[in-house]
């Protein structure tokens, strides 16, 4: 059975992911998931090309920390990592707060949120901003 997707822009478009976007895959996707937000097998990228987006598939006894340090290795500049993982009362489920964990252990951020359907949730994680400590908030400007 084919899980309900979330009304509006469809996931890709959520994710941020057009057909010029190279995408790279780390873990194993759910079933089902990766066709509905990968727009073209033409975007996958080798593990040596820098990707503009990482999906990072993590489920409960993963290695998280690991995956996560591996995923923002092979992002580009101003690339961004969608950690996807199943939400609580699914098979493998995790608790955001050890996403966080495993994204500050890897140098990343959470930035955003989006809802992969009805049993998966993404966290969106960039790049710390060098100079920053964990938790810090760069100086407002007016």
């Amino acid at each position: 059975m084919r899980e309900a997707e979330p009304a509006g822009p469809g996931i890709a478009e959520r994710l941020g992911i057009g057909p010029a976007t190279r995408v790279r895959v780390v873990g194993t996707p759910a079933p089902g998931l990766l066709p509905r937000i990968t727009v073209a097998p033409a975007q996958a990228t080798p593990d040596a090309s820098p990707a503009d987006v990482v999906l990072a598939w993590l489920r409960a006894g993963e290695p998280a920390s690991e995956r996560l340090a591996d995923a923002a290795a092979g992002l580009a500049v101003a690339g961004v990592v969608w950690v996807c993982f199943p939400v609580h009362g699914q098979p493998g489920a995790l608790a955001e707060h050890e996403v966080l964990a495993a994204a500050a252990a890897a140098g990343l951020v959470d930035t955003g949120v989006a809802r992969l359907g009805a049993t998966h949730v993404a966290v969106r994680l960039v790049r710390r901003r060098h100079g920053l400590a964990a938790g810090a908030h760069p100086p407002q400007t007016s």
